[in-house]
């Protein structure tokens, strides 16, 4: 039932997290029912998260090249927090932040 799909996804373990688009369908099929599910408030509070802190990436400069090493380190340690798959964006974040030598090598 969708009831049970979205306690899943909201009680995903760290390493199985929900995708956006997952979560998204799983608003719309809710909104459709004829009941108020709190799942649902929960579900888009996860959604609006995501796209805050994705605002917060774009402001960061990364992709001028002007972002802060320790920005974008706050903004990965922030990812955290967020009950979604971020890998997406969060493995450009930690890209970003590795150190090179001048040989280029890590």
């Amino acid at each position: 039932s969708w009831l049970i799909k979205a306690q899943e996804a909201i009680k995903a373990d760290k390493n199985k997290l929900p995708t956006t688009d997952h979560v998204e369908a799983l608003i719309a099929e809710g909104s459709k029912l004829r009941t108020s599910f709190h799942e649902v408030k929960i579900l888009k509070q996860t959604i609006k998260g995501a796209k805050s802190w994705l605002a917060a990436v774009k402001r960061s400069g990364i992709e001028k090249g002007e972002a802060s090493v320790q920005s974008l380190k706050q903004l990965l340690a922030d990812a955290d927090a967020i009950r979604l798959d971020m890998s997406e964006h969060t493995s450009i974040l930690k890209q970003a932040t590795k150190r090179y030598c001048l040989c280029r090598g890590p």
